[in-house]
């Protein structure tokens, strides 16, 4: 082989590995398509029951009418206009303490190969109100009448609520009624309290039980003054969101317990529900936090992390050969180089289907298992010598292994990554490192 053939091999060689860019970027397209249908039958499934709750309050509500006094000057005569109207409002009070306990169930409901999470969850909301004169309107409004006023509950999905909440106001059962009666925090349901008219400043206790299902998600937003949660499931793999983090939790292979406690200083409440009657949608999102019930591995986020692996797959492996084929002064044709580059991009494509029937690991290693078992064979036969072909299929091994272990240590993935691209390298320049490249056209290699 001359120096010219050796330099158009290697071109070729770099032509086909840029060519494979267009069957991994085929397998990528294929991973989209099933990840669509998934995350579809997740939304059927939240379209059939319900979807991700958020639940805001409660809030007491006092509406009232007051007096509006406006003045205007007629500019040729200058008279003076004195024109009253009553206008509508409504005083906020939120609760001066608030408990949550919240005790989540999971169900898994299949449909087809697919699967997702309905959460049924029991809730009780107990605290109280601090009820004080005017209910914290100032004394520039011009009050004429207090309105009867209402607690209202925010339900993102009301299609959730299964049972009829079971509320208690100072003691005394209170019936609920769809609806929340707020433009801005709809949907939800309200509960009418009558005339409150305290003379003096008062705490009213109150207790809300309810059992709400919805998927995937449960988020909650800390209106009190000083709000307590805690949430407990038999789900292992809680992923904790939003804008507050956990004061405790435990995880385990039994479940989760995790337990917040917050102010009105680190939510800022009163402000987000301004912004929210203000008409920014996001103002009450900024104080959410709550729990996702994610699967412990997501077979198809996993699938996409491999697949940007596996041009390197192939460039390692097709460095590999060449090597060997200059140590031992082989011949490979690039045919050859391409049905293993084939068999590697093959592996992908095993690992997204069989994964969604098995768990990702046993997944993994049935699909690695299969193509190396498989380029080995080929290599064995090849290169007519079992014990190269095992040596080959063994290093390919080694690649799968790494990877796998790239993919678990998502944190120390690019370190893990540099690491074993540094190794093989170092690896060829020792192997190489008696070549004498300027001379090696004029070595004759065997077939």
């Amino acid at each position: 082989m001359s120096q010219t053939r050796l330099f158009a091999k290697i071109a070729i060689l770099f032509v086909m590995t840029v060519m494979f860019t267009v069957p991994f970027l085929t397998i990528g397209a294929i991973l989209g398509e099933r990840k669509g249908y998934r995350d579809r039958v997740v939304r059927e499934v939240g379209e059939s029951t319900a979807g991700a709750q958020t639940l805001v309050g409660p809030v007491l509500v006092v509406p009232y009418r007051e007096r509006v006094v406006s003045r205007s000057t007629d500019s040729r005569t200058g008279k003076v206009t004195i024109e009253e109207t009553i206008v509508a409002g409504q005083a906020l009070v939120l609760p001066e303490s608030l408990a949550i306990a919240s005790d989540v169930r999971v169900e898994s409901r299949n449909r087809g190969i697919y699967e997702a999470r309905i959460l049924h969850s029991d809730l009780r909301l107990a605290g109280e109100f601090e009820l004080v004169p005017r209910f914290g309107v100032s004394a520039e409004h011009d009050v004429v009448a207090w309105e009867p006023a209402f607690l209202v509950v925010g339900v993102s999905d009301t299609r959730g609520l299964r049972r009829v909440p079971v509320v208690s106001w100072g003691g005394a059962a209170r019936a609920s009624a769809p609806g929340s009666r707020l433009d801005w925090l709809k949907p939800g349901f309200a509960v009418d309290l009558g005339r409150l008219t305290p003379s003096a400043s008062s705490r009213t206790p109150f207790t809300i039980d309810l059992t709400m299902i919805g998927t995937q998600e449960l988020k909650l937003v800390p209106v009190g003054k000083d709000t307590r949660v805690s949430m407990k499931s038999s789900w292992p793999h809680p992923s904790f969101s939003g804008r507050f983090l956990p004061d405790e939790r435990t995880v385990s292979s039994q479940g989760f317990e995790a337990s917040w406690r917050l102010s009105r200083f680190a939510t800022n409440i009163e402000d987000a529900i301004a912004a929210r009657r203000g008409g920014d949608d996001a103002g009450l999102g900024a104080a959410t936090f709550g729990v996702a019930f994610l699967e412990p591995v997501d077979v198809y986020r996993q699938s996409e992390r491999a697949i940007k692996y596996g041009l390197l797959f192939v460039v390692l492996t097709f460095v590999a050969f060449f090597t060997f084929e200059v140590l031992k002064r082989l011949a490979l044709h690039p045919v050859q180089y391409g049905l293993v580059g084939a068999a590697l991009a093959i592996f992908f494509l095993l690992l997204i289907s069989v994964s969604e029937h098995l768990p990702f690991a046993v997944a993994y290693a049935i699909s690695s298992a299969a193509c190396v078992t498989l380029i080995g064979y080929y290599v064995a036969h090849v290169l007519r010598s079992a014990l190269v072909g095992a040596a080959l299929a063994g290093a390919i091994a080694l690649l799968y292994g790494l990877m796998y272990v790239v993919l678990l240590s998502e944190d120390y993935a690019l370190l893990l990554g540099s690491l074993v691209l540094f190794g093989v390298l170092a690896l060829i320049m020792v192997v190489t490192r008696r070549v004498d490249w300027n001379r090696l056209g004029e070595q004759q290699p065997t077939s």
